[in-house]
């Protein structure tokens, strides 16, 4: 399935899946018929959930489950507790970058609130071994890692994003306690892309506005994605994106 459609569907929040997987796509791949129940009630129940209280009751349905299928609904129940399936958010957020072409805007509106959370949401939608999906969760794991340096109770828009990429970057040029949390959220970022860029970014159907940005902060700086080590990709790519032109 094309990333770029599957993404802009995954918006609309037309399914219960929230990322355009048809019921019968999910049951086609649980062969056990005991979870093919459990997968299709999980799914039924996610159209009804509205926050992460209802998405985790959705989920606790499959929790011995851990098939793709599964764990595409668990990567859904994420962003829906999140509060980023809405139209308004997702929206703005796939078309940010394009509209734009500015990597920093599309942030400003994927921010999960916390780095444990998105960390979470982005294993459970890598293991649904959806290419859309890992992208996109790849994304905002990066944007809450650098809107964990926007102060608490700002706005975040695109001059919070540059401005926290820009402390981010300084901190990492500091010492101590400081520069080594920076340098943590660096090596998160730059490990996160690396882990999902030859399935997402290295295919015949990769999302252009996204991988894009990625590839040309590499190559800004002579990155090889696929070999450098996940800080020197992270560095790339907020040096690349601290402006809000990229």
């Amino acid at each position: 399935m094309n990333p770029q459609r599957e993404l802009k569907m995954f918006s609309k929040k037309i399914t219960p899946l929230v990322f355009c997987l048809s019921l019968m796509a999910v049951l086609a791949g649980c062969e056990d018929p005991s979870t093919a129940d459990k997968v299709a009630d999980a799914q039924l129940c996610m159209d009804n959930a509205t926050d992460a209280t209802s998405a985790n009751a959705c989920v606790a349905k499959i929790a011995d489950i851990t098939t793709p299928e599964a764990y595409t609904l668990r990567c859904a129940a994420g962003f829906i507790g999140a509060g980023l399936t809405s139209p308004t958010n997702l929206s703005n957020a796939l078309n940010a970058i394009k509209d734009n072409g500015s990597t920093a805007s599309m942030l400003a509106y994927l921010d999960f609130g916390d780095t444990t959370t998105a960390a979470t949401v982005f294993s459970n939608c890598q293991a649904s071994n959806d290419q859309g999906l890992m992208l996109i969760a790849a994304m905002a794991k990066t944007a809450t890692a650098v809107a964990s340096y926007i102060p608490n109770g700002s706005t975040v828009d695109v001059t919070a994003v540059t401005n926290a990429i820009n402390t981010l970057l300084t901190d990492l040029s500091g010492s101590g306690a400081t520069q080594a949390a920076a340098q943590a959220q660096v090596d998160a970022i730059g490990s996160t892309i690396q882990a999902v860029y030859s399935v997402t970014c290295g295919t015949s159907n990769a999302n252009t506005s996204i991988c894009n940005s990625i590839n040309d902060g590499a190559a800004s700086v002579n990155v090889d994605i696929s070999t450098a080590t996940a800080q020197d990709i992270g560095n790339a790519l907020l040096e690349y994106w601290k402006s809000g032109q990229h």
